[in-house]
């Protein structure tokens, strides 16, 4: 260890941080060490100090990366967690992985997932995360030690570098060793991490020539004179992995270490790396070259016995093999490992091209026999040449398959390109085409399309499996934006299909993407279609269930009467009709003038709701460690929201007829069985972030805003780790900045949107809640009409041309009519009489209070603004939405001390100030204290109480 005083000390500091652990409440535990360097630089040896320093009291987890193994997905995990479970019991790794255990078992090679949802690869990330963190509590402290991190496997990358945010909270040590100038291109979150300013990765340095000096007469005797130590350093360039094998070299030739001998040096030094190692290989017998060979292509950790297998040598041949290449320092221990990762690179790449691509060839059969697993198997195929091979088509397509299920959807995409140029039978071909397509169906939808035209082209294709290419293209083009072209895939395909069954799923699908297409043209039309489809369809089957969904949304979405709305949404999950239209005055059950329930939210909370709306049984503990939750009996999704055909959309769109029918209850209740489900799944990524999203909508429609906003910004955390400007981040950025304004944040609703660049262009499918009214509404907020009037006068057209006419769903028209109210109060009032006959066509209290509140805004004032505002109280008193009630008793309020009334103005503005800080809506409640202070000295001063239920405080008479 010459010279590396600063490393170890940084090391030192570091493990004794770990071991006092904390100093006070927030204090860090864990770090990062990163050290970097060429090869032969000493990293190797520098983690291997760390590991000895740790060892005495804290739980050592190693990996090294593998130039040969860097594709196996998770490799680097299991070799972090493996030795840490090879221990326990099955019931013990359940205890230890809690609801994790079915997500990331198969990722750390416990068990192969059997058949059923497949696991994102976000939530096999965030379920590791779990262990690790459950490791830190059972047996603190962990110092996580993994040398040539270069070569680590993607997957296990990209697990890391979400993880090292979170070591600081943790009794957690990480230190890597790592080649700077070798990170793989893919790894972009690891390298963001390495290269951030944050990491300040710790350099290693050459030897300085007194230290190779002090290395040299270390090992040959203070007889090593000057000029031979500075020879020895300047053939070397101080690489101490050089220096090392020279001195070794020297001793082997018995050489004097004088001045004389040292132009011998840099002959040999050369024997240390490339051609010079290969020549000294080539002279220990052709039997040693190919068990050398044999191990450069098995990788690290290679057992004797697989090595001969490879190799083609007898066991006595093959030991006698491995003796010379430990004596020669080439290879060392008892699972077969090479001294060094450079003679390792230096010997595969000797190895002649076709030899090198037998030898993996018999490594992957070898592999199998061995029981090590066909994805181990897999990574060697991948390196054969094509030969028309089925049983290798086979091989890879099971190993995509395994890939799968442990997450590692990238690495089952290598498998099945490679089965496609093996080439498959032409029978196998399609289903190869397939396989590949939805390999990376949700994680690049946009790359699987070629694949999937390619075997929708495919001659005599077996029906079941033309019709399941033509529905995940249909998807695959959905989730590129390309809406259009999804819904024409299916529809054609629906008039080829001879299978009822069939025809029904793909209709489905056809009505689907157009519902979802933002910019429809002939929507009323298809709404027409759609509903003699679904108008003599029960439910009882998934397929019936899926088209009444879609029907209750298509009219939810063109603002038909709300009972019709609620017949079919029940219907679509089995339940008979028996929803009222307004049973429901607040979330108590009280008038919202005296209940008393808090509707503040600090942080998002699971509502009460059913963790299983399927069949078969319950599952286990939710992953994140909440309790089960149970059922109340009154509203279950028939289609689970993990469903491979169908996903999130329908059983979403289902809960959101409900809230837009003033049951936001019910929705509440299926969007927290969505939430329980994806997590239970192992769906952390954009579903999960659909599912908060969506509860926040329904917590918005109700008034409770500050909950709103805590599950908009839930989502937007989840829908910012997927990608930018993805559905998911659309939905929930959109949903934050409605919030906001609402709450009255103005300025923070433009950050958000400044963020994020929310503006055009617009996604081309239809986003909740709709991105170009959230940015009129925006822009209207801050005075800018005319800008406003633009973009919601757009709206409109595409909204008209989709026939999408509710008025609440959508409420583009009295947005516009505000902004348009001081240039044009003929159009404005001709927007919010339009708006107001649809509203009363839906039929709901909150649909109707909310227009006559914005025909009230527009009115010319007086005793019609009064009556307008009256009514609405009215209404909005019935509504289960506490904001928009709050909202028209300050608007009566005002109108009402405007004409003088100031006593009964009074009564409404405290109303309304209490209603609005209870519902967080911070402007809202300022507005109405302005009102109030307006009104004369006739009224006793406002004072502010706080409670528990109103914690922000409420005013007071």
């Amino acid at each position: 260890m010459y010279e590396r005083e600063r490393e170890l000390a940084a090391v030192r500091e570091a493990v004794d941080r770990l071991r006092a652990g904390p100093e006070g409440a927030g204090a860090a535990l864990g770090d990062l060490l990163l050290f970097s360097g060429a090869a032969g630089l000493g990293k190797t040896t520098l983690l291997a100090e760390a590991r000895r320093t740790a060892a005495r009291d804290c739980t050592v987890l190693f990996a090294r990366g593998s130039e040969q193994e860097h594709t196996v997905p998770f490799h680097v995990v299991r070799q972090l967690l493996q030795p840490v479970l090879a221990g326990r019991t099955e019931a013990e790794c359940r205890e230890l992985f809690g609801g994790w255990y079915e997500i990331a078992g198969p990722a750390v090679g416990l068990f192969a997932q059997g058949d059923g949802a497949l696991p994102d690869p976000q939530g096999v990330r965030d379920g590791l995360d779990w262990v690790v963190t459950r490791l830190a509590v059972l047996q603190p402290p962990i110092v996580l030690v993994v040398d040539d991190a270069h070569w680590a496997d993607l997957e296990s990358l990209a697990w890391f570098a979400a993880f090292a945010v979170r070591l600081r909270e943790l009794p957690v040590l990480a230190v890597l060793g790592y080649r700077p100038g070798e990170l793989p291109e893919a790894a972009d979150t690891f390298r963001t991490l390495v290269t951030g300013r944050a990491a300040r990765p710790i350099g290693l340095n050459a030897l300085s020539p007194d230290a190779v000096a002090g290395l040299v007469r270390s090992a040959l005797g203070d007889r090593a004179d000057g000029p031979f130590c500075h020879e020895c350093w300047a053939v070397t360039g101080g690489n101490p992995y050089e220096t090392v094998e020279l001195i070794a070299r020297v001793q082997d030739r018995g050489i004097e270490p004088v001045a004389d001998a040292a132009p011998l040096l840099r002959d040999l030094a050369a024997t240390a790396r490339g051609s010079g190692l290969v020549r000294r290989l080539e002279r220990l017998g052709p039997g040693t070259v190919r068990l050398a060979w044999a191990a450069a292509v098995l990788g690290t950790e290679i057992s004797p016995g697989l090595a001969a297998t490879v190799a083609g040598l007898g066991l006595a041949e093959a030991a006698d093999a491995v003796d010379r290449l430990r004596t020669a320092r080439i290879l060392t221990g008892t699972t077969l490992e090479f001294v060094h990762p450079l003679i390792a690179t230096a010997v595969y790449s000797a190895i002649p091209p076709a030899t090198r691509t037998a030898l993996h060839g018999q490594a992957a059969w070898a592999v199998a026999d061995a029981g090590l697993g066909i994805a181990a198997a897999a990574r060697h195929l991948l390196e054969t040449h094509p030969d028309s091979d089925p049983d290798t088509v086979d091989h890879l397509r099971a190993a995509a398959r395994e890939n799968l299920r442990a997450g590692a959807p990238e690495a089952a995409r290598r498998c099945l390109e490679r089965a496609l140029r093996e080439p498959p039978r032409p029978a196998d071909r399609a289903a190869v085409l397939y396989e590949l397509g939805c390999s990376a169906l949700l994680t690049a939808p946009a790359v699987t399309v070629n694949h999937l035209r390619a075997a929708l082209a495919q001659p005599d294709l077996d029906p079941d499996l033309r019709e399941d290419i033509a529905f995940r293209l249909a998807q695959a083009l959905a989730h590129s934006d390309r809406l259009v072209e999804a819904a024409e895939v299916v529809g054609d395909e629906a008039g080829r299909t001879e299978s009822p069954s069939g025809r029904l799923r793909l209709q489905t699908a056809h009505f689907l993407w157009q519902v979802f297409d933002a910019y429809e043209t002939e929507g009323p039309a298809r709404s027409r279609r759609l509903a003699r489809l679904a108008e003599h369809l029960g439910g009882h089957t998934e397929g019936e269930r899926a088209v009444l969904c879609l029907r209750a949304w298509d009219a939810t979405l063109r603002g038909e009467p709300a009972a019709t709305t609620l017949a079919i949404a029940d219907r679509a999950l089995g339940l008979a009709s028996r929803a009222p239209l307004s049973g429901q005055t607040s979330l108590t059950g009280q008038t919202p003038l005296t209940g008393q329930t808090s509707l503040t939210t600090q942080t998002p909370q699971i509502p009460e709701a059913p963790l299983w709306t399927g069949t078969g049984p319950g599952p286990s503990p939710t992953p994140l460690g909440r309790p089960p939750r149970h059922s109340t009996g009154r509203t279950r999704s028939a289609l689970s929201y993990t469903d491979p055909d169908w996903g999130f959309e329908l059983p979403s769109v289902a809960a959101l007829s409900f809230m837009y029918a003033d049951q936001p209850d019910r929705a509440e209740e299926m969007f927290g069985a969505a939430i329980a489900e994806c997590e239970q799944a192992g769906w952390s990524g954009a579903h999960l972030s659909f599912g908060f999203t969506l509860l926040g909508l329904v917590r918005f429609r109700q008034g409770r805003l500050g909950a709103a906003e805590g599950f908009a910004r839930e989502g937007v955390r989840l829908a910012d780790r997927v990608g930018r400007r993805v559905p998911a981040q659309w939905y929930a950025v959109g949903l934050l900045i409605d919030v906001l304004l609402s709450r009255g944040h103005l300025d923070e609703a433009q950050q958000v949107a400044d963020n994020y660049d929310f503006g055009p262009p617009f996604p081309s499918a239809v986003v909740f809640p709709d991105p170009q009214t959230v940015l009129g509404r925006l822009l209207l907020s801050q005075g800018r009409h005319t800008e406003a009037a633009a973009e919601l006068a757009e709206v409109g057209r595409r909204m008209e041309a989709k026939g999408a006419l509710s008025p609440t769903w959508c409420p583009w028209a009295g947005h516009l009519a505000l902004a348009v109210a001081d240039d044009d109060p003929d159009r404005a009032r001709l927007l919010v009489a339009q708006t107001l006959e649809r509203a009363r066509r839906h039929g709901t209290a909150t649909a109707i209070g909310q227009a006559l509140r914005t025909a009230a805004a527009v009115a010319d004032g007086g005793p019609e603004a009064l009556a307008l505002l009256e009514e609405a109280v009215d209404l909005l008193s019935r509504s289960p939405s506490l904001h928009e009630y709050a909202e028209a008793l300050v608007d009566l309020g005002a109108a009402l001390r405007r004409a003088d009334r100031a006593d009964e103005a009074a009564d409404r503005l405290y109303a309304g100030v209490d209603l609005a800080v209870r519902c967080e809506a911070d402007g809202l409640a300022d507005r109405a204290r302005a009102e109030l202070a307006a009104t004369g000295p006739r009224l006793r001063p406002l004072r502010v109480v706080d409670s528990p239920a109103t914690p922000r405080g409420t005013a007071e008479r």
